[in-house]
């Protein structure tokens, strides 16, 4: 069987939170949401969980009501943005206006147990599930060869779809992996980098947004924003993402992928080491697409470059 196929359940266990983290390497002192800013009160869509210019839909994707955003002409040339472990959509809001205005149309999933999206079933977790989710809104939006974008952990539920018998390899045109995090959490994670996760009691996401625009620093709005998309991720799927990121390399997978793809890591990332990206442009054989000064998020702090290697990437897709 394919370590990444897990379409069988195992046998019913119960699994603790604590377990998870300790599997991750993180600290089990616990997790707990809540608390959040005060801030940028005044904007209905940031209470809401939506992004400006974007219509929401449910697509029904491995037996899940999954939300799914979309900006921009439905004939265009599909971009299916997949954000990180732990945040939702709303971090690509510096992509929508740009891509929907050079004809794109942006799709802006929130995956299983993040933003509006239900959790999945325990077993799911190996990252295989979420490439399926991907896989089923691809088919259900019936998007032809769209560039998928995959960041941090994004990245790894992309990449174990790809190569031999993965369900993204026939359907892809492109991937972009952006700061990812697909294989050992522990040695490609700097010291601290996840520890407010584990050892926050309460407000735990607000150190953790702002750590992924390090060095450079939120708009307010933003902040409150992310925040609040962060809070929305319970602590049972913390647990999921971390013990799935504990055990999953998907390196062959992508060095083995005939899709075209684009390797992004910011040279000054605080939550994955930037020699991860150095690592993986290496494993793939493309050139490593650096942004010398950015942090976690290239797309946030850059968007007008990151847009533009996006809008060429695509266009030159056929």
């Amino acid at each position: 069987m394919d370590e990444f196929d897990d379409t069988t359940p195992p046998a019913p266990r119960r699994w603790r939170r604590r377990e998870f983290l300790q599997l991750s390497g993180l600290t089990t002192v616990g997790v707990a949401l809540g608390g959040g800013t005060a801030s940028a009160q005044t904007d209905p869509s940031v209470a809401a969980g939506e992004l400006p210019g974007v219509s929401y839909a449910t697509v029904r994707a491995q037996n899940l009501n999954i939300r799914v955003g979309q900006a921009g002409p439905t004939g265009g040339r599909a971009i299916l943005l997949v954000h990180g472990g732990l945040v939702d959509h709303q971090w690509w809001i510096r992509q929508v206006a740009p891509l929907v205005a050079q004809g794109f149309r942006v799709v802006l999933p929130d995956m299983p147990g993040h933003g509006g999206s239900p959790n999945a079933p325990l077993w799911s977790y190996a990252y295989g599930f979420d490439s399926r989710v991907i896989a089923d809104i691809i088919t259900a939006l019936g998007l032809v060869k769209p560039l998928i974008v995959g960041w941090s952990l994004g990245a790894a539920r992309v990449a174990v779809g790809l190569g031999s018998g993965g369900v993204l390899e026939p359907l892809a045109g492109g991937v972009v992996f952006t700061s990812a995090l697909i294989r050992d959490i522990g040695g490609n994670t700097p010291p601290g980098a996840l520890l407010p996760i584990g050892a926050a009691a309460v407000g735990w996401a607000s150190p953790f947004v702002r750590r992924c625009a390090a060095p450079q620093t939120l708009d307010p709005v933003d902040e409150e924003r992310f925040t609040r998309g962060a809070e929305r991720t319970d602590a049972e799927t913390i647990g999921r993402l971390s013990a799935a990121a504990a055990v999953t390399d998907a390196t062959d997978r992508i060095a083995a992928s005939a899709v075209p793809i684009r390797v992004v890591q910011g040279g000054r990332d605080q939550v994955v080491r930037p020699q991860a990206g150095v690592d993986l442009a290496a494993a793939v054989g493309v050139e490593l697409d650096a942004f010398p000064e950015a942090g976690h998020a290239p797309f946030y702090v850059e968007p007008d470059r990151f847009n533009a290697l996006l809008a060429s990437f695509a266009a030159g897709l056929g």
